[in-house]
């Protein structure tokens, strides 16, 4: 499904290892779904899973370098995003 793929390719390839990009974690699956639908216009396929506590949690990724995922966040910031965490996984 949509909610289960990684961000585009825009950078370079993805993998199970890399930087984790997290647009923010809401309350309620509305609200981060509307986070989606958000990133899903602007070409990315974002993930949003329910975490510790029964919050959603919106992300990208994992981006294989940190150039690449620097300049998705780049892009994010410029579309009006503003909470962006980006942490590596691996």
């Amino acid at each position: 499904t949509a909610a289960n793929r990684p961000v585009l390719n825009i950078t370079g390839p993805v993998s199970q290892t890399g930087y984790l990009i997290q647009l923010g974690v809401y309350g309620n699956a509305n609200d981060a779904n509307k986070i989606k639908a958000k990133l899903l216009m602007l070409g990315f396929s974002p993930s949003v899973a329910l975490v510790p506590g029964g919050a959603y949690s919106v992300t990208l990724g994992p981006i294989v370098t940190q150039n690449g995922a620097s300049m998705i966040v780049r892009k994010l910031r410029s579309q009006g995003f503003s909470q962006i965490s980006v942490r590596y996984v691996g």
